[in-house]
């Protein structure tokens, strides 16, 4: 969003539309975005959702977690839409903004980016390990009434 506000002045979305014809890197780019935020297998945020709807069904039950679930869908609704209307439907006014595609810098940003989602989509456990001991000491706190 803030690289469209930096090229393009805005980032409603009844300026933009049709981007990817001009920035398909980009537009591939923030694909990749999106399905890690919206918990697509081989990302991230699918261990992360997965993890997080676990510890949502043994603290609170079923409901709860069928309304976080619930609420997980919508947002990837809202992405997907945004996603639609930002780089594949036609600009309303006929008109694609003027963006250049991503330069050399920000290609290497972009594949980097892509590659630790991907990789780290793919294989969390180290990620999970690393970061398992804090989490367990926050749980245990969070358990004991948060003092020492």
């Amino acid at each position: 969003a803030g690289l469209l506000y930096h090229h393009l002045g805005t980032t409603r979305f009844h300026r933009l539309g049709g981007l990817f014809d001009t920035a398909p890197l980009l537009g591939l780019t923030f694909l990749v975005v999106v399905l890690g935020s919206i918990a697509m297998p081989g990302t991230p945020g699918f261990e992360a959702a997965h993890l997080a709807l676990e510890g949502v069904i043994e603290a609170f039950g079923w409901g709860i977690a069928t309304l976080t679930a619930a609420g997980n869908v919508l947002a990837a609704g809202y992405l997907l839409w945004a996603y639609q209307r930002i780089f594949l439907a036609r600009n309303p006014k006929g008109i694609t903004p003027p963006l250049a595609d991503l330069r050399s810098r920000e290609l290497i940003m972009a594949g980097l980016l892509c590659a630790v989602m991907v990789s780290v989509g793919l294989y969390a456990d180290p990620w999970i390990r690393m970061i398992g001991g804090a989490v367990d000491e926050v749980a245990r706190l969070f358990a004991g009434g948060g003092g020492h």
